[in-house]
């Protein structure tokens, strides 16, 4: 599988910082809800299809 970071559009929208920073911006509001932290690395999470959020909720209706 290809390191998605050497994607030249996906290398623009991410930025490497600490934990404790991630949490900083997290308690001052400035990082995003819909971000998260992966291996250095703030990324914005994708937006979830209408499809993916009704499988989703009929999969926890059903357990």
């Amino acid at each position: 599988m290809a390191n998605i970071l050497e994607v030249p559009e996906v290398r623009r929208r991410v930025a490497p910082i600490s934990v404790e920073a991630y949490h900083v911006l997290l308690d001052l509001g400035a990082a995003g809800r819909r971000t998260e932290l992966l291996r250095g690395t703030i990324i914005e999470k994708m937006t979830k299809s209408p499809l993916h959020v009704v499988v989703v909720s009929r999969l926890v209706e059903r357990l």
